[in-house]
């Protein structure tokens, strides 16, 4: 193993990250910019996954609140592991809809392809490793039945990566998102 590896496992072990400033860093930080300007101070992060995303935005608000919802076993012992010592994270073991109540997911060999929906052949034959798939009980909640996530006056970034559901969480968060709303989908 490399010195530089070394190093960067030692410090990962404390809970500590370093960083080079270089001039791409620089980039990055002025091409989102307008990001940093809008005063978030709660992100929810909705299909987390492992926390993807979660890791990617922390970069950019190192001391915000960040909501992530994951309804997968596997994911979810993940996304936990990932976020451990962040003490301004949150996992919550549950997918967002319009109802309160259970339903079945279509877990796909290819985990982040999973979905409540049924994956059209189009997508089978797109990502072939959906193909592969059982069917799992998973809890949903409406985000406007969740107390003590949301305060009304929270400046959110919503992102929603949820395989064509979007809409079914949407509804069922509509009184928890009156307020101006910043969504992102990528960072790029």
């Amino acid at each position: 193993m490399s010195l530089k590896k070394t190093i960067d496992l030692l410090f990962k072990k404390l809970g500590v990250e370093v960083k080079l400033i270089s001039t791409q860093n620089r980039k990055n930080n002025l091409k989102h910019k307008w990001l940093l300007d809008l005063g978030i101070n709660h992100i929810l992060d909705v299909g987390a996954n492992e926390g993807q995303f979660a890791e990617k935005i922390r970069k950019y608000f190192p001391s915000t609140k960040i909501d992530s919802f994951e309804p997968l076993e596997v994911c979810f012992t993940k996304l936990k592991q990932n976020f451990e010592k962040d003490k301004n994270f949150k996992a919550h073991h549950f997918a967002l809809g319009n109802e309160n109540n259970t339903i079945m997911i279509n877990m796909n060999e290819s985990l982040p392809s999973s979905s409540i929906l049924e994956m059209t052949e189009i997508h089978h034959k797109n990502y072939p490793s959906t193909y592969k798939s059982s069917s799992k009980e998973i809890e949903v909640k409406r985000l406007d039945d969740c107390n003590n996530i949301v305060d009304k006056n929270d400046k959110l970034l919503l992102k929603i990566d949820v395989q064509g559901y979007e809409l079914n969480v949407l509804k069922g968060s509509i009184n928890s998102l009156t307020r101006e709303l910043c969504a992102c989908r990528t960072l790029r």
